[in-house]
């Protein structure tokens, strides 16, 4: 299987349709997502609070934010390398909030694939290795 690459954009809520007009169910879907981060002293951050969103096969979006908006925190949650602290998020129909981390690490070798902003190719090796290696995690062979 080759990894489904997810081009996130801004998700206007005026672009929001309700489910009784789509045809199938939404590729990415969250439902009251809430992530805080513990400090050192005990105190809970907020990052994202209560985010509703849904993203439709085929259908490709942006996340955008001024800094320390919680669009790293999303992203890294959509791209499974973090976990909601409370809430749903579901993808391609199966919910992945609690999923351990050996589950979600395989979700991402298959699934999930990341488009940097920057060039984030490995300077010590040519573009073919650099292609191959995300399939060294996926356990697919050379």
């Amino acid at each position: 299987m080759i990894p489904r690459i997810l081009v996130l954009a801004d998700y206007p809520e005026e672009r929001t349709r309700s489910r009784e007009h789509r045809p199938e169910p939404a590729i990415i879907q969250l439902e009251h997502v809430t992530k805080a981060y513990q400090t050192i002293g005990r105190v809970s951050v907020p990052a994202l609070h209560d985010v509703d969103l849904s993203i439709d096969t085929g259908e490709m979006v942006a996340v955008t934010g001024e800094p320390n908006s919680g669009t790293s925190t999303l992203m890294n949650i959509l791209g499974c390398l973090d976990t909601p602290t409370s809430g749903r998020y579901i993808l391609d129909g199966r919910d992945l909030s609690a999923l351990p981390n050996r589950q979600l690490n395989r979700i991402r070798a298959t699934t999930v694939g990341f488009a940097f902003n920057l060039a984030q190719l490995r300077p010590d090796t040519n573009l073919v290795r650099n292609v191959e290696l995300p399939m060294v995690f996926a356990l697919r062979p050379r």
